[in-house]
């Protein structure tokens, strides 16, 4: 009767052990609980500081990232064409002025490579034999060594009185039966020019820069050419043997 007791006392026991262990159990994990929400609350608090909380999620980074690439893209594209556009407006404005500065230097250059009606054809005899006056006083002083003698390049000569340029002539290396060069000046004018090459001889004569008579022999026989402004030959002749007679005086 006794053992009987005590088994059901130990029953009673054992329920009570087991109903108190629920308990404590249930205290730890509404323990546990707490403190799980407490550390949450603690984090979502950080992240609210740090502003991570209204940080989009990694999809949306990608694809607010790709709208906003192409948008940069896009105006970047159109930033290039305006920017091309521009050179090119900038581009072919330059080209225009160059040609209409090209064009206007042209038209100066033509209008002072004109030659000037400055000897009347009856008075042009007259201005020959006085230039043929001082060309021949200019070879004799030359020739007697009254002048300075200067060496050129290209086998040429030049003869001053003073500073005074007066004869540039081919040297005796480079002067033969078929090639000679004789440039005279005057007041520091080129008023003569010889030239002898190619079967040809050129007398061209001048006055105050212009070209009043070109005197060609070719084959022995001889024309005159007097104030021809519309002979093509005429004026390139003069042009280009009054560039060579000025260069030698570094104009």
């Amino acid at each position: 009767m006794d053992n009987w007791k005590y088994g059901k006392h130990q029953k009673k026991v054992t329920v009570l052990n087991i109903f108190i262990c629920l308990l404590v159990l249930f205290a730890v994990l509404i323990v546990v609980s707490s403190v799980v929400k407490k550390i949450s609350e603690g984090v979502v608090a950080a992240r609210s500081a740090s502003g991570e909380e209204n940080a989009p999620d990694t999809g949306t980074t990608i694809n607010d990232k790709t709208d906003s690439e192409k948008r940069y893209e896009d105006k970047t594209l159109a930033d290039k064409i305006q920017a091309d556009k521009t050179q090119e407006d900038k581009t072919q404005a330059e080209i225009t002025d160059n040609n209409s500065e090209a064009e206007s230097g042209n038209a100066q250059d033509v209008e002072r490579k004109k030659f000037e009606y400055v000897i009347p054809n009856d008075e042009v005899e007259n201005e020959v034999s006085y230039i043929r006056e001082i060309f021949n006083d200019e070879m004799e002083k030359a020739s007697a060594g009254s002048y300075s003698e200067v060496e050129l390049a290209n086998g040429m000569i030049a003869w001053y009185e003073g500073e005074e340029l007066k004869v540039v002539q081919s040297n005796a290396e480079t002067t033969t039966a078929e090639y000679e060069k004789i440039f005279n000046y005057y007041q520091d004018k080129l008023i003569f020019a010889y030239v002898k090459d190619q079967g040809m001889e050129h007398r061209l004569y001048y006055k105050d820069d212009n070209l009043f008579r070109w005197r060609l022999t070719t084959n022995g026989n001889t024309v005159n050419y007097d104030n021809a402004f519309d002979d093509f030959d005429f004026t390139n002749n003069g042009l280009l043997y009054q560039t060579e007679g000025y260069g030698y005086m570094g104009k």
